[in-house]
C-alpha cells in the first residue's frame, strides 16, 4: 500500500511549500537584511516564492535590501 505522501502531485506540492516556508524563515532572520531594512513578512514571502518559481519579480531592490547571505539562501 502506497503512502499518502507518495503520490507525485502531493510530493511536489509539499516540496514547494517546504521550500517557501524555509526560504521565508531564512529571509526573516535579522542577518538576512541590511541595517535599516524592516522585517516585513510579505516581502520575505514574496521574494521566496518568486525565487522558487524563478519568475524574477521583486518588491524591493535585492542589491540594497538583502545581505549576501540572504541572496545565497534565496537561490539568486
Amino acid at each position: 500500500m502506497r503512502s499518502r505522501w507518495a503520490q507525485p502531485a502531493r510530493l511536489v506540492t509539499a516540496a514547494f511549500a517546504a521550500a517557501v516556508i524555509i526560504g521565508t524563515l531564512l529571509l526573516m532572520l535579522p542577518v538576512s537584511r541590511t541595517p535599516g531594512s524592516s522585517a516585513d513578512l510579505m516581502v520575505a514571502a514574496f521574494t521566496t516564492v518568486s525565487a522558487v518559481c524563478v519568475t524574477g519579480l521583486i518588491t524591493v531592490d535585492t542589491a540594497t535590501y538583502w545581505t549576501p547571505l540572504a541572496k545565497a539562501s534565496s537561490w539568486r
